[in-house]
């Protein structure tokens, strides 16, 4: 290849071409290992192996023969190869070439962006992007140089081309730290604020989500075994509304002609939000602890898109029980501060809703929920994070006037709306067990309420106690350490007004009868297990001592233990309920060691 068009710059290399012979689109390399090939001179892949061989970050001042990228003239008669007719050489015009092609070709594209690329060719959409980064014209890099206008445009100094290529080169290194931060869930260890700029620095979907969407299949075993974790465990006690599926939604829109590839993508995203809530849960639940963080990170992330526009009334159920869901994840986990973060979102949701069998499946769990919390804290809200500052309180929308007589009774107010905006549950759900008392709530909602309220009427009684052996003892320090509004709280208030109705006792042999009739009435005839769980292992510790007065445990006593047991042994994952189920068992179980 000896001819006397030019000589010019490349690596510091002077190298002579010939006049016009038809090369090969790709260099012999690049052909021998069937790799794409940029076309350059040197290719990209040519100068990446020659400097990770010699252990160089520049290929300024090496001469071009040691790159050994040689390009074979086309065997083939005829019309000239596609691409070739751009690598007839004049060695400008490859250098050029390098300028153009180079940077782009080795960049990784988003799975997103790969579906917004343009059906033309991909050196347009590198000759777009260099021209953003070099603040060039567009038509300018477009042209096709020829001859004495493209040496026009090829800066003379060698120093001046090295400073372009070494853009370039950092414009890739940015993109591909921007996928890294990606895959590592996009800083959700710091909360929902401040992973919303890193959100943005991604284009398109992030890949928590596309990288798990295929769960969400009903076909996906994988997806249906998370599933069928998350239905063993914790909705067999909560029993939540199920998410609908994309033609089930529609139907709920009453829509004339809707489908589901008509759905707003900010519903479409609060769906998804709910069923990757389910699955991660689901992972936690079998000790999939990464794959249980990853979903999380998707659930936040389709969170964030659904709440873009004002949620809408038939969407509010969904995206509040993935709040739920999400604050029932972070509690798993510890994270007591953005478990009432996300509990308050649910909450303030819910108080915007009418008051359905749905809403109150949900009120219920957050309540029974909340007696964990409430058992944790002790009852004393002044140990509980605050979040005022990052959520606003829930505006109150009680009604003024009571709706029957057991509301004027108990002084309370029954309803959803009422329930998730009433200032005394800012922290957890106190007082007169609203839903129990609600005759149309289901019958599930009003057992796990009942249950949840006689929950926290144990450990108001536990400090009272406590509080009073510590004075009888002399130690007034210690009784002091028990603040006095952790005794006489809304729910103690409630419960002696109306201790014939209210005790703990009576609420778990209510909670019982509601369950049977839940029983009976099902369609499926299925037992709940998990209330059944909790029932026999509270009833075990609130029934009386035997009539001997000798301290031991009474028969019935006994026998609820040893339901426990069974039932912890057959269906060992109903220890992984959300709320108090395993501290109650517990206890449960050393009762009957001992």
């Amino acid at each position: 290849m000896d001819g006397n068009v030019g000589n010019m710059p490349n690596g510091g290399g002077m190298v002579k071409s010939t006049s016009s012979v038809a090369l090969c689109a790709s260099c012999d390399r690049c052909r021998a290992r069937k790799t794409k090939c940029d076309g350059a001179r040197p290719c990209g892949n040519c100068a990446s192996k020659y400097m990770k061989k010699n252990k160089l970050t520049s290929i300024e001042g090496i001469d071009l023969s040691e790159f050994d990228c040689i390009y074979s003239p086309a065997k083939r008669r005829g019309p000239i190869p596609r691409g070739a007719s751009s690598r007839k050489f004049s060695q400008s015009n490859m250098s050029q070439q390098s300028m153009q092609e180079q940077p782009s070709q080795n960049a990784e594209w988003p799975s997103a962006m790969q579906q917004m690329r343009p059906s033309g060719s991909n050196h347009q959409l590198q000759s777009n992007l260099f021209a953003q980064v070099m603040g060039q014209p567009q038509q300018q890099k477009n042209a096709n140089f020829n001859g004495q206008n493209m040496m026009s445009n090829i800066p003379n100094n060698p120093d001046d081309l090295q400073q372009q290529i070494n853009m370039l080169q950092q414009l890739q290194q940015q993109q591909q730290q921007q996928q890294q931060q990606s895959m590592n869930g996009m800083g959700f260890g710091g909360g929902m604020k401040q992973a919303e700029p890193q959100q943005q620095q991604q284009p398109g979907v992030p890949n928590t989500i596309t990288n798990h969407t295929h769960l969400l299949e009903p076909t996906d075993a994988e997806g249906g075994r998370l599933h069928a974790y998350y239905k063993l465990s914790i909705d067999e006690l909560f029993r939540l509304p199920p998410t609908p599926t994309d033609d089930e939604y529609c139907t709920r829109l009453n829509t004339p002609g809707m489908t589901p590839q008509m759905i707003p993508g900010s519903q479409l995203a609060a769906l998804s939000a709910s069923r990757f809530a389910e699955i991660a849960l689901g992972a936690l639940v079998h000790g999939e602890v990464s794959l249980g963080m990853e979903l999380c990170n998707a659930v936040v992330h389709c969170l964030r898109e659904s709440v873009q526009e004002a949620v809408q009334p038939p969407t509010m159920i969904i995206v509040s029980k993935a709040y739920f869901l999400l604050a029932v994840f972070r509690a798993f986990r510890g994270d007591m501060l953005r478990y009432f973060k996300y509990r308050r979102v649910s909450m303030t949701y819910l108080s915007k809703i009418e008051d359905t069998a749905e809403t109150a499946a949900l009120l219920s769990a957050i309540t029974y929920q909340d007696s964990w919390a409430y058992m944790v804290h002790n009852g004393n809200e002044r140990l509980v994070p605050s979040v005022d500052d990052s959520i606003p309180q829930i505006a109150p929308v009680m009604r003024q006037s009571y709706a029957n007589q057991t509301e004027l009774k108990f002084d309370v107010r029954t309803d959803a709306a009422s329930i998730a905006s009433n200032p005394q549950n800012k922290s957890w759900v106190q007082g007169a067990p609203a839903l129990y008392l609600n005759n149309e709530a289901p019958l599930n909602a009003r057992s796990l309420d009942a249950l949840a309220c006689s929950i926290r009427t144990c450990c108001d009684q536990a400090n009272q106690r406590f509080a009073t052996i510590a004075k009888e003892a002399g130690n007034a320090s210690v009784g002091d350490m028990i603040p006095l509004d952790t005794i006489n709280t809304a729910t103690t208030n409630a419960v002696q007004s109306h201790e014939n109705e209210l005790c703990s006792r009576n609420m778990v042999l209510s909670a019982y009868t509601l369950m049977q009739q839940d029983e009976n009435t099902s369609k499926n005839k299925r037992v709940n297990e998990g209330q059944q769980l909790v029932i026999s292992a509270m009833d075990a510790f609130l029934e009386n001592s035997d009539e001997d007065g000798n301290g031991g445990f009474s028969d019935s006593q006994i026998q609820s233990l040893l339901s426990v047991c069974n039932i912890t042994v057959e269906n060992p994952h109903l220890l992984h309920h959300a709320g108090p189920t395993y501290h109650i068992v517990t206890n449960a179980a050393i009762g009957r060691i001992f």
